[in-house]
């Protein structure tokens, strides 16, 4: 019995998957095959190398300052961040250039931009499968691949549940980010502190860049603030919205033997510096998945 384990998208909520995927490690749960979306993406590459305590110590380190930095500004029009420092910093120790070089069976998901289709990489430029499946639309350029341009894996299949069966799986075990209406634990800011969010951070170090090395973000109106909030955490919104609805709708049609839900449901997708939050949300998470395989045999 071969099992996979599908990991949703979801920006900084996917540093759950890290928990769940330790704990599963540490109770000697084999899993075959991994298949990822956007963030998830990211770390089952992490897991899948072998590199997943290695990602773990990288990600303990980011603070909030240094979140805009990892993104990349971008000098394009497609996208206001590249994400090129976050797929460097992965590249210096993930060790391996191809996705059919690892040592377990995996997938990154990504949207081809052309047809719409969610699309399973099982070959090629592994950091390059990751970078597309990661580029959320407008916040991150498109990736070309042999001609093709992709967005985020999240616009078309954001738990990439058929694409492991696919792969020969018998179980699988989904990791749904937005299917928990509880929130993960606080951070360690006292009671009312005030801290700008990672959008607010982000656009503070655009604006403090030199005119000529600022994104096209377009005129000033685009920046402003309304009642609801930036533009930028608007879309923030409208994307988590989508992605719960179309998780419910591919549920439905391909549900997950096993399915998981982490408390992750006020963790911002840009919220990288609550790291060690999140993880221990997955942790928890992790132990309702073991003994839920345990429950099968596993």
């Amino acid at each position: 019995m071969r099992i996979a384990v599908a990991l949703g998208g979801g920006g900084a909520k996917g540093f759950a998957h890290v928990g769940i995927l330790e704990a599963l490690k540490n109770e000697g749960i084999k899993i075959d095959i991994i298949t990822g979306t956007s963030m998830g993406a990211l770390v089952g590459a992490a897991y899948a190398a072998g590199k997943l305590e290695r990602f773990r110590l990288e990600a303990e380190k980011i603070r909030l300052q240094d979140i805009p930095r990892l993104l990349s500004p971008s000098w394009s029009w497609s996208g206001m961040f590249s994400g090129q420092n976050v797929i460097e910093l992965l590249s210096s120790f993930i060790g391996v250039e191809k996705i059919e070089d690892l040592p377990i069976t995996y997938a990154a998901i990504a949207t081809n931009l052309t047809t719409g289709n969610a699309e399973a990489l099982v070959k090629g430029s592994l950091t390059q499968a990751i970078r597309a499946s990661i580029s959320v639309p407008a916040l991150f350029t498109p990736v070309m691949i042999e001609g093709r341009a992709y967005i985020d894996g999240g616009a078309s299949e954001p738990l990439p549940i058929s694409a492991a069966r696919a792969l020969g799986a018998d179980v699988v075990v989904g990791i749904d980010l937005f299917g928990n209406a509880l929130p993960c634990p606080p951070g360690n800011n006292p009671p009312g502190s005030s801290r700008p969010s990672p959008v607010q951070s982000a656009l503070s170090y655009l604006e403090s860049l030199p005119e000529k090395f600022r994104p096209r973000l377009g005129n000033k109106d685009t920046t402003s603030r309304s009642s609801s909030g930036h533009v930028f955490e608007i879309l923030e919104k409208t994307l988590v919205i989508n992605q719960k609805h179309l998780t419910r709708l591919r549920l439905k049609e391909d549900p997950a033997d096993i399915l998981i839900s982490p408390a992750v449901a006020n963790v911002s997708i840009l919220d990288f510096h609550r790291f060690r939050d999140v993880v221990r949300a997955g942790e928890d998470s992790g132990k309702i998945t073991i003994q839920a395989l345990r429950e099968r045999g596993f």
